[in-house]
Formats: C-alpha cells, sequence, structure tokens
C-alpha cells in the first residue's frame, strides 16, 4: 500500500487492474478505506483511497465545497489516466459522487453510495434527514472544542464496531478546522435530489439500518429515482458498514462489480 499525491490529492494505492476509487465521510481520511484497499488490491483492481480537500495531506486551500471537491476528483481521474473507474463514496463521499456523476456522466462507469443521503437535514416532503436543530448542535461543538467534537463524533459512529477496526477511525488525522467547519456548513444546505435522476450509470447504495446519522430511507429515496440502482440495507449495521460488516459490505460490492 502505497502513500503518493497527483494534483494536490493525496491517496493511498495498491494492486493492479480495473480502477477502484474510495471516497471518505466529513472528517475523516483515506486511512478509513484502508481494508478495502487491501482486500480489493488482490482482486483485480488498482484500489485507490483519496483524500478531499482539507483532508489528510490534501491540499488545505479553500473552498471546501461539494462542488470543488467533485472538481478536485475529475483532475484526479484525469491525472492518474482512469478510464471511468468505479467510485465508491461514503456519507458525505457519497455526496461528492453524486455531485460528480451528475456533472460528468461519462467520467465513471459504476458507482457504489455507503451510507449516502441526497440531503442531510429533515424538512416538509423529506423525512429521511437530521433535525436542522441537531446539525447546529454539531456546529456549536465544533466551535467550542474542535478535536474533542471530532473524536466523540467518531466513537458515536464506532459503537457498533470492534476495537481493532475502531482505531482506524479513532485515528484518522484530524481535516483542517476551515475544511470540516464548511463541510458542516454545507451539510446543512446542500439538497442533491434534483440530481439523483439524472445518475444513469449502474449504482449500488448500501446502507446500515441502524444508521444514526443518514437515515436509511435517504437510500430508499435514492433508489426509487436512480434508474439502475440495487439497493441493499445490512442489518444491525451503523453509519459504518465497511468496517462493522466488513465481509458482508466487500462481498456486496465485490459482486457488484463484477456483474456490471
Amino acid at each position: 500500500m502505497t502513500e503518493m499525491t497527483a494534483g494536490g490529492t493525496s491517496f493511498i494505492r495498491a494492486g493492479e487492474g480495473r480502477p477502484l476509487i474510495f471516497i471518505h465521510g466529513w472528517a475523516m481520511a483515506s486511512s478509513v478505506w484502508q481494508r478495502q484497499v487491501a482486500y480489493f488490491q488482490g482482486k483485480g483492481f488498482e484500489t485507490v483511497a483519496i483524500d478531499l480537500r482539507g483532508h489528510g495531506d490534501s491540499s488545505k486551500e479553500g473552498p471546501f465545497t461539494l462542488s470543488q471537491m467533485s472538481y478536485d476528483l475529475k483532475g484526479f481521474i484525469h491525472e492518474m489516466g482512469y478510464k471511468s473507474p468505479v467510485l465508491v463514496g461514503w456519507s458525505r463521499g457519497a455526496m461528492v459522487i453524486l455531485d460528480f456523476v451528475v456533472k460528468h456522466s461519462h467520467s465513471a462507469s459504476l458507482v457504489c453510495l455507503v451510507g449516502g443521503t441526497p440531503k442531510f437535514t429533515r424538512e416538509e416532503g423529506f423525512d429521511h434527514g437530521l433535525p436542522s436543530k441537531d446539525v447546529k448542535g454539531m456546529k456549536l461543538k465544533l466551535k467550542r472544542d474542535f478535536e474533542r467534537s471530532i473524536r466523540d463524533f467518531r466513537q458515536t459512529i464506532a459503537d457498533d464496531i470492534d476495537e481493532e477496526k475502531k482505531e482506524i477511525l479513532m485515528n484518522c488525522p484530524l481535516p483542517a478546522r476551515e475544511a470540516a467547519k464548511a463541510g458542516l456548513k454545507e451539510l446543512m444546505e446542500v439538497d442533491l435530489r434534483d440530481s439523483i435522476e439524472r445518475v444513469k450509470i449502474p449504482a449500488l447504495l448500501v446502507h446500515g439500518k441502524n444508521d444514526p446519522v443518514c437515515m436509511p430511507g435517504a437510500s430508499e429515496y435514492m433508489a426509487n429515482r436512480i434508474e439502475k440502482a440495487a439497493l441493499h440495507f445490512i442489518e444491525s449495521a451503523g453509519h459504518v458498514p465497511f468496517l462493522s460488516h466488513e465481509e458482508k459490505f466487500n462481498s456486496l460490492l465485490e459482486d457488484f462489480i463484477r456483474r456490471n
């Protein structure tokens, strides 16, 4: 597993074959995918996990928006010379992919959205988000004690993960402060619902039934609007099914790619 940088984007890479790119969630880093990188490198894939702008060793210059991050992703794919890679995004990373495939429809062959949502907050007509007051509370905690709030968030989403794998989350490098703040602000504002039906490539949606961060109904909402969607709920899983139910997740993703 090699750590590298291309065009301002840092990443880890292993294996050879069909390109498979993993994108992390809010306030995380490429290292959350280390077990998937290790698994898929032996399955005929060039497996890559990137750090979004403001995370890991990627550029710390803003803006830290979904639009900028999907633009960064396009630049990374071009820089690496990949032709229609498979994209896997978790939580906010799933939002980055939604934005990307709508704007660059021929730049990916398949997508997998893990614990994803087109809209993070709840409103009339969309019941599959968190109350805005909860997100405002997260924002206030971030302002009061940045490191503790990130640590507490990671601890919360790691409740159903064994201790060895929990360390993968807890030991992620901290994001740049402005990147975390901007990301949380954007989660309160971004609404990608109008983009969903414009996703025309095969999409695998994987969601933990007990996800306390992104509501499971959000994936069902998207699956009903994406023409070539396959939806899989993982019973008893929370927000990080690729670690809490690693074998199940890896099998679902591998089978999906092989079939498409």
